[in-house]
C-alpha cells in the first residue's frame, strides 16, 4: 500500500502520541509499504524522539498558535494590574506571566468546583476557539501540505491519527476530494473524553461535529474494548482495538534491576494532577522507619505547578524527602531507566471514565520487565492487565500498597535485587504485533472502497 499519516504529533517532538505515531509509521515501511507522513512543526517540544522512516518523506508544517490572542491579553491585563499596584519589577511580571500561563494549560484547572475568574475566561475562550482543538491554527497548512503530498504520491489510504483531532478533519476533506478512503485514530476519544473540560452547548457541537466527520470514516480505531463499544454504539463502521505496544528493539535487558540499597519507584511520563499518589503517599507513611529506604522518581515533563502540588501533598504524610522530580531525558535514557529501576509505578485516575484508559507507559512498563505498581483505579482495563498477566500489583488501598512495597523491600534487601515478573510471551505487546494489526484494518479499507473495486 501507499499510506498518507496524517498526524500532529510525530518525532522527533517529544509530544503525547508521537511515539505510538512514529512506531506505526516504522513498522508499515518495514513490511514494505510505502509511507508519507503530514505533521505539525512544534519547535516548542523537546526533539528528543527518532524519526524511524526516512526523514525525507516526513512533511512537518509550521501552524497558526490560536491561543495567541489570549497571551496576549493575559500580558495587557498584567499590564493594567502591574500599574494600578503603582508598578512592579520585571522579575515578579515574568513570574506572574509564567505563572499565567501555566494556569491556561494545567489539569489542575480541569475540576468542578468553581473556577476563579480567570479560569472561567480561559474556559470560555477554549469553548469558543479550540474548534475542534487548540490545534485548530494547523488545519489549513497541514491540508494544503496534504493535498501536495496526495497528488505526488497517489496514496492508496489516509490514516489520520488523534489527538489532536483536527487531524480527522484534515482527512476526511482530503479522501472527499480524492476519493481514498481514510482510517481514523483516536487514541483518546472526542467528544465523549473522559478529561473532558467543556460547557454542555460546546459538548453538543463536539458531539455534532464528530458524528460529521467519523461517520465518513472507513475504519476506525481506538486502545481499548471499552473506547471501542462506545463508538461502535455511535457509528456503523468497523470498529478495531489496536493497543499501544513496546518496541522490542529499544528493549535490552535482563530480567534485573540494579543492586543499589533501598527500593526504588519510577514513575515515567507527564504527571497529571487527576492521577493522585495519595494512597501511595499514605502507604509510605503506613511503613514507619523502613520508608525511608524506598526512594520514588517523577521522570518527565512535569510541571511547577504539579511538582508544587505533589510536594505539598507528600509533606502531608511527611514522605517529602522520599520523593524527587528529574527532567525529560531523550527516549532512550528513559527507557534504561526505566529497564534498571526496581519497580515502575503506574498512577491512574481513580475515576469509572478511567476504565478504558491503559496509558501508553504500561506497555513500555511491560517491555522493560520491571514489576508495576498502579496505584487508582482497580477495575480498569489497565489494572486488569497488570493482574491477569501478572505484570506486578495494582490496588487503591494503602494498606494493601504498604504490604506489597514491604514484600518487594525485603526482597531488595535477601537477594539485591527484585526479580522480573511474569515471564510469559509478551509479543503480542510489541508495536510490531499491534502494527500488524492496524495494516490488516488499513488493508481492508483499501479493499472495501469503491475506488479499488472499480479498478478490480
Amino acid at each position: 500500500m501507499r499510506v498518507l499519516i496524517v498526524s500532529f504529533a510525530f518525532p522527533p517532538y517529544h509530544i503525547i502520541g508521537s511515539t505510538r505515531v512514529g512506531k506505526t509509521a516504522k513498522y508499515l515501511h518495514r513490511f514494505g509499504h510505502e509511507v508519507r507522513v503530514v505533521a505539525g512543526l512544534e519547535p516548542g517540544y523537546p526533539p528528543t524522539a527518532v524519526v524511524e522512516i526516512p526523514t525525507q518523506h516526513v512533511s512537518y508544517t509550521p501552524w497558526a498558535d490560536v491561543d495567541a490572542p489570549y497571551q496576549y491579553l493575559l500580558k495587557v491585563l498584567h499590564t493594567v494590574r502591574r500599574k494600578l499596584r503603582g508598578g512592579a519589577p520585571k522579575a515578579e511580571t515574568a513570574a506572574w506571566l509564567a505563572s499565567a500561563s501555566a494556569r491556561l494549560h494545567s489539569a489542575e484547572g480541569q475540576t468542578k468546583h468553581k473556577r476563579a475568574f480567570s479560569e472561567r475566561v480561559r474556559r470560555a475562550y477554549h469553548d469558543l476557539v479550540h474548534f475542534p482543538d487548540g490545534n485548530v491554527g494547523w488545519y489549513r497548512a497541514g491540508l494544503r501540505d496534504a493535498r501536495r503530498i496526495a497528488r505526488e504520491f497517489r496514496p492508496d489510504v489516509i490514516f489520520a491519527s488523534a489527538s489532536p483531532t483536527t487531524g480527522l478533519l484534515i482527512a476526511r476533506q482530503l479522501s472527499r476530494e480524492t476519493g481514498v478512503p481514510w482510517v481514523g485514530e483516536l487514541r483518546d476519544l472526542w467528544a465523549d473524553n473522559h478529561y473532558r473540560d467543556t460547557s454542555d452547548i460546546r459538548h453538543s457541537v463536539d458531539q455534532w461535529i464528530e458524528r460529521r466527520v467519523l461517520r465518513e470514516a472507513s475504519a476506525l480505531v481506538t486502545v481499548s474494548e471499552p473506547l471501542a463499544e462506545t463508538l461502535r454504539g455511535k457509528y456503523k463502521v468497523p470498529v478495531s482495538v489496536i493497543l499501544n505496544g513496546f518496541d522490542a528493539e529499544d528493549v535490552r535487558v535482563d530480567g534485573t534491576s540494579e543492586a543499589r540499597p533501598g527500593l526504588e519507584l519510577l514513575h515515567a511520563g507527564t504527571m497529571l494532577t487527576q492521577r493522585d499518589p495519595s494512597a501511595l503517599f499514605e502507604a509510605l507513611q503506613l511503613m514507619g522507619d523502613a520508608r525511608k529506604d524506598v526512594r520514588m522518581t517523577f521522570l518527565g515533563s512535569t510541571s511547577a505547578d504539579v511538582q508544587a502540588h505533589l510536594r505539598a501533598l507528600a509533606a502531608r504524610f511527611d514522605v517529602e524527602d522520599q520523593i524527587q522530580f528529574v527532567s525529560a531525558v531523550p527516549h532512550a535514557e528513559a527507557m534504561r531507566m526505566q529497564q534498571r529501576t526496581d519497580v515502575l509505578l503506574l498512577l491512574m485516575w481513580n475515576n469509572p471514565r478511567e476504565r478504558g484508559v491503559y496509558t501508553g507507559k504500561i506497555f513500555e512498563y511491560i517491555g522493560s520487565r520491571r514489576p508495576i505498581l498502579s496505584v487508582g483505579i482497580t477495575d480498569g482495563v489497565a489494572a486488569d492487565l497488570i493482574r491477569e498477566r501478572r505484570f506486578g500489583f495494582a490496588s487503591d488501598n494503602p494498606e494493601a500498597i504498604a504490604k506489597q512495597l514491604t514484600l518487594w523491600l525485603d526482597e531488595k534487601r535477601a537477594q539485591g535485587h527484585i526479580a522480573a515478573p511474569n515471564a510469559d510471551d509478551v509479543h503480542e505487546f510489541t508495536r510490531e504485533a499491534q502494527t500488524r494489526r492496524l495494516e490488516q484494518v488499513l488493508l481492508q479499507a483499501v479493499a472495501s472502497s469503491p475506488t479499488h473495486q472499480a479498478g478490480a
